[in-house]
């Protein structure tokens, strides 16, 4: 499958809210405290609303879901602690760095 990059329904852009509709449209939405154990390389949603105009404050891509933990493993580009984008790792994110404030795990979108 085929997965483009653009701002039409249906496409993934640099707008953490459009992994959360694209796997909506494609069936690949999981939502967090459903039982779902996170694969390498599904993308974690955090900070998601869907009040008003849908919105997310971040994603990380899994790299490991262990049991017993409330959140995965994950890797990601975060520019928000020196200015510049660089890549982080985090364990146990249940809640990720977005910003001035936490976002809390909303679920997963899994590859397609």
């Amino acid at each position: 499958m085929h997965v483009g990059y653009g701002y039409t329904p249906g496409q993934i852009n640099g707008g953490a809210v459009s992994f959360y509709e694209w796997g909506i449209a494609h069936g690949k939405w999981h939502p967090a405290g459903r039982g779902y154990r996170a694969s390498p390389g599904d993308v974690a949603v955090y900070g998601l609303s869907l009040a008003g105009t849908p919105s997310a404050a971040h994603v990380a891509i899994v790299t490991h879901d262990p049991p017993g933990r409330r959140g995965p493993d994950v890797v990601n580009g975060d520019g928000d602690r020196t200015g510049f984008s660089v890549v982080e790792t985090g364990t146990d994110q249940v809640r990720a760095d977005a910003g001035h404030h936490h976002s809390t795990l909303a679920g997963y979108v899994s590859p397609p």
